[in-house]
């Protein structure tokens, strides 16, 4: 058996044994697409892409925060900035 991850696929694989057919049902937004159009809306206007770094940043912190306390059974602060 193989297999592929596809990390933003939104769709259900199913194969059929009896035909030897597979098929992708698809669902949801196609998150590529949101991503290529944000892309493009930055580049186009001249704006800053988003979510930007500060933003990931802001979840790393967030979930090792959320990892710290879960270890420690603490609450743990967060700190944005600097």
């Amino acid at each position: 058996m193989t297999g592929l991850v596809q990390a933003f696929a939104q769709h259900v694989g199913v194969f059929f044994d009896v035909a030897r057919e597979s098929a992708h049902l698809g669902y949801g937004v196609d998150t590529d697409q949101l991503m290529l159009a944000e892309f493009l809306g930055a580049v186009r206007y001249g704006r800053r892409l988003q979510p930007d770094g500060l933003a990931g940043i802001a979840t790393l912190r967030i979930v090792l925060a959320a990892q710290e306390s879960a270890r420690t059974g603490r609450v743990v602060d967060v700190v944005f900035g600097g």
